[in-house]
């Protein structure tokens, strides 16, 4: 079973891939990634339950090849002192949620409980359970790493022919069941795929029998190439499985993977292996192989445009050949030199490929060094100038600004893991004020800089001690690559230090480490490092660099006997059966939501609001659906219920100003002013560019009793001319209000300034011809002239004496 599950996360997953199940097309991998490593990880603490006593208790250091919890004592609390930061990070990150909970007033708390929910149980899953799913693959491996860059041909060969199957696709699948179906397995079984998906995992299974978890790399190999070369017919315009092409993000290539940011990473973690396999085998057809697949995983990459994974890419391929020229013995004088000319002539072709890489399918699509060159538009340009910011570096800009005043209000603690979605639009409506970013409003669902994304959340402690973890481990392991005996372990271990560090480079500007599955290959990898090191050292981080042996006996290992075992694994087991249930449901949620949302985009809106609710009966915190609720109850005329659907998506996330928006639209009709004006003030707070909002606060609100709201009302109006400065409904609005404040100069410049965008608004020219009169009646003539004189001007009318 165990076996099954890792060739389910490690094949299936990064390869599966609807378009009409859920809205994002990711989810089913994701929640089959997330449930397949609760699964492995409850398994692995039954089996740890049920070892014999003397073998969960006793085991004395030795120089095995592998870690062996069960056998190692030793080797179980030197785990924990690897990891032992990362831990501690995660308890203080569950702190610093509880006290944003407090910290906070009672309308953000459920946000703050459903937001810290989602991403704190992502963190649990992907990053504290994928770490043993490492180290159990390592156990797992025992002996296997002496020919670990033997690659497995048959797997290698199957999933190439299981890659062809998917050419016949479009022929044989069965039609797309209509859209008022609500049946999960309806959207989910195909017999012609189930044949392909079920024939791959049982040939798997077969080669796994033979050469036991090894094959794992090789599955990584092949996913890379299989995902690369479907990436690279999407990038020029070719896409042989889906009847049409998939392009949401341009040009960029999605592949299987959904999104060319979660693409990407995984692909340069991976590269540097590669490059370290084309030294490392003997025979030149496997070096050609190796060849091959690195030439593919870099044309996989470059169709993704996704510049801070290329750097990522040849940061960690520099360091693996650093590496390599370092810890490989040159005993053999040829062989080494032989091996390095391999090593540089796949990465001269590599830059060639580069270099001619064209265009893709879209012509506007840049080519790779038009992508790489538009990084001197960031210093070329005006920042004054809104349109003329570099939109892919300004808006990490001002994200980063944003998250940056989380730091300045709670230094130390940050604003509370998980909140980042939540609270930063509250922050970002001042940014937008800038001229560099009134044109980039985001959502921000992420960082974009995995410090930000840290420091913003845990504050400068939970900062420290995440930088403490990346620290001690990245030097830990490059200070003792000198204690694996076996070459081949070493330059293994090499290659994957260095995919860690690429995808660490990759997060300078990418926030990769919190996208499941690229999140799940760095974490594995991390856990798999460690089972390359031998168990007779000393792991602890105050004694790096140093090699004791461990005690003849266990003083750290606490259970025992079986009883206690069971009932702790009992305990884990039903958090493990809660989160899953709790991931299954929310997968199941994401199908019905979407069914409601394309039935609401036909106008069948009963069938549409009937998918919605079953959907927010399986899983009521997620703030997209619930505002699509909302929606489908308005257009019916429902109104309350629309409230309540509102409500609730405050409830999942308090930070979408449309929610907002919507609400006092609703409210306003219902009379209800006050709260109206309340929600409308916040949505443009949250996000002052919306033009919407002000036409329906000043139509619905402001203009009902301008006497009272004409302060208010000039006050919002001017920030709005801040990005509307030509709407001419702003501006006669603005002359209105200034009337009933008694400022006839002002309110006659606002009412011209209309005019001169549109010199046939019939609307401002009474309303200033008003003006004149009044001024006329005052005794203030001459201004009434000048007045005139300014309409005729506008107006392009003869000057009387001229």
């Amino acid at each position: 079973m165990t076996a099954f599950l890792l060739l389910v996360i490690h094949f299936v997953c990064p390869l599966l891939f609807f378009t009409n199940f859920t809205r994002n097309p990711y989810q089913t991998q994701i929640t089959l990634l997330q449930v397949s490593v609760v699964c492995l990880t409850a398994l692995a603490v039954w089996k740890w339950a049920f070892k014999k006593q003397d073998a969960v208790t006793r085991g004395h250091g030795d120089t095995g090849t592998g870690i062996n919890i069960s056998a190692s004592p030793r080797l179980r609390v030197s785990a924990f002192f690897i990891f032992g930061p990362l831990f501690i990070f995660t308890f203080f990150c569950w702190f610093t949620w509880g006290l944003s909970w407090f910290n906070h007033p009672q309308f953000f708390q459920p946000s703050i409980f459903a937001e810290g929910m989602r991403v704190n149980s992502f963190w649990l899953v992907n990053v504290v359970l994928v770490i043993m799913a490492g180290l159990l693959t390592g156990m797992m491996l025992k002996n296997s790493w002496e020919n670990i860059f033997s690659l497995d041909m048959p797997v290698l060969a199957g999933g190439m022919l299981f890659g062809a199957g998917w050419l016949i696709f479009a022929r044989l699948r069965l039609p797309n069941p209509a859209g008022f179906v609500d049946s999960a397995a309806s959207f989910l079984w195909d017999p012609y795929g189930f044949f392909l998906w079920a024939g791959a995992l049982a040939f798997f299974a077969y080669r796994w029998s033979k050469n036991g978890a090894a094959v794992l790399f090789s599955i990584n190999y092949l996913v890379g190439v299989l995902a690369s070369l479907y990436g690279i017919g999407q990038y020029f315009g070719v896409d042989l499985i889906w009847p049409r092409s998939m392009s949401p993000y341009g040009n960029r290539a999605i592949s299987t993977f959904g999104n060319p940011n979660f693409l990407s990473p995984y692909l340069a973690t991976l590269m540097p292996g590669l490059l370290l396999g084309i030294a490392m085998v003997k025979k030149t057809k496997d070096a050609g192989l190796y060849a091959f697949m690195f030439l593919v995983f870099q044309g996989g990459l470059l169709a993704t445009l996704t510049r801070s994974s290329w750097a990522g890419a040849v940061f960690g391929s520099a360091l693996a050949f650093w590496l390599w020229h370092k810890k490989c013995p040159q005993s053999d004088r040829q062989e080494f030199l032989k091996a390095r000319r391999r090593m540089l002539a796949a990465a001269a072709a590599a830059l060639i490929m580069f270099l001619l890489w064209p265009s893709g399918a879209q012509n506007r699509s840049p080519s790779a060094i038009g992508r790489l060159s538009e990084v001197g538009e960031i210093f070329k340009k005006d920042p004054d100038n809104p349109k003329s910011a570099y939109q892919p570096f300004f808006q990490r800009v001002l994200i980063w600004s944003g998250c940056w005043q989380f730091v300045r209000e709670r230094p130390f603690f940050g604003k509370g893991w998980g909140s980042l979605e939540l609270f930063y639009p509250f922050y970002q409506g001042e940014l937008l004020y800038t001229r560099r970013f009134e044109g980039l409003r985001t959502h921000a669902n992420d960082g974009h800089n995995a410090l930000i994304q840290v420091w913003s959340q845990a504050g400068a402690v939970g900062m420290g001690i995440y930088l403490w973890f990346f620290c001690a481990f990245v030097f830990w392991c490059f200070r003792n690559l000198g204690t694996i005996g076996s070459v081949e372990r070493r330059i293994f271990a090499c290659g994957i230090l260095s995919g860690i560090a690429a995808m660490l480079v990759d997060n300078i500007l990418n926030v990769s480490l919190y996208f499941a599955m690229p999140c799940y290959l760095f974490w594995w990898l991390a856990g798999v490092l460690v089972s390359l090191y031998p168990k007779n050292m000393e792991y602890g981080m105050l004694n790096i660099g140093k090699n004791k042996e461990p005690p003849q006996h266990s003083t750290f290992y606490i259970l025992h006997s079986r009883l206690p075992r069971v009932v702790a694994a009992g305990i884990l087991s039903i958090a493990f059966v809660a989160v899953g249930v709790r991931l299954t449901r929310y997968w199941l949620s994401e199908f019905y939501y979407f069914r409601g949302f394309v039935l609401h985009r036909e106008g069948r809106f009963d069938l549409a609001l009937e998918r919605l609710l079953k959907s927010h009966r399986l899983f009521p915190r997620e703030v997209n659906k619930d505002y699509e609720i909302g929606n489908v109850y308005a257009r019916l005329g429902q109104v309350e219920k629309a409230l309540w659907a509102y409500d609730e998506a405050l409830k999942s996330n308090a930070g979408y100003d449309e929610i907002y928006f919507n609400r006092a639209v609703m409210l306003a009709g219902l009379g209800r002013t006050k709260e109206a004006l309340n929600d409308y003030l916040t949505s443009l707070y949250i996000n002052p560019t919306n033009r919407l909002v002000y036409q329906h606060l000043t139509s619905s609100i402001f203009l009902k009793d301008p006497k009272i709201y004409a302060d208010l009302a000039v006050r919002v109006l001017k920030r709005g001319l801040h990005f509307y400065g030509q709407d001419k409904e702003i501006l006669n609005n603005l002359g209105s209000f200034y009337s009933q404040m008694s400022d006839p100069d002002k309110a006659a410049h606002y009412f011209i300034e209309a005019l001169k965008v549109d010199p046939r608004y019939d609307l401002a020219v009474r309303n200033l011809n008003g003006l004149i009169g009044d001024f006329i009646r005052q005794g203030r003539r001459d201004k009434a002239g000048e007045i005139i004189k300014e309409l005729q001007a506008v107006m392009n009318l003869p000057v009387a004496g001229s």
